[in-house]
């Protein structure tokens, strides 16, 4: 998991990101960059191992965050690293499913959006 760190370094810092992206496909080279630095919106990379072991990690650092958003494949990992993060304690956490065998279509097939009190299915039409 990449990412994490910069997040717990910023809140030792007092500083927190207003918005935290959790990109659970691979990325390439280049975005590695966006876990590194402090901003207003940072990244977490998952790995195809921390996915299958998410109820193990410590999202500590997410709580608080007021929006976290999820990308992932169009599969039941998606929502189960939303529903982590959103137990972690961000605030809001929306989840978009992404169908990776349509790389250059509408790739979003759905979309899950969870707050503390409530929980929003949203597919597109």
């Amino acid at each position: 998991m990449r990412g994490v760190e910069n997040i717990v370094r910023m809140r030792r810092n007092g500083m927190k990101p207003s918005v935290v992206w959790v990109e659970m496909m691979p990325m390439q080279q280049w975005t590695r960059v966006l876990t590194d630095r402090a901003a207003r919106h940072v990244d977490i990379h998952l790995t195809p191992r921390d996915i299958a072991s998410i109820e193990l990690a410590d999202l500590r650092c997410l709580n608080g965050v007021a929006h976290v958003l999820v990308n992932g494949p169009a599969d039941a990992s998606t929502e189960r690293v939303a529903r982590f993060c959103s137990k972690a304690g961000a605030k809001v956490v929306e989840a978009f499913f992404f169908d990776l065998a349509r790389p250059y279509g509408d790739q979003i097939v759905k979309g899950l959006r969870l707050t503390q009190n409530d929980e929003r299915e949203v597919c597109p039409a």
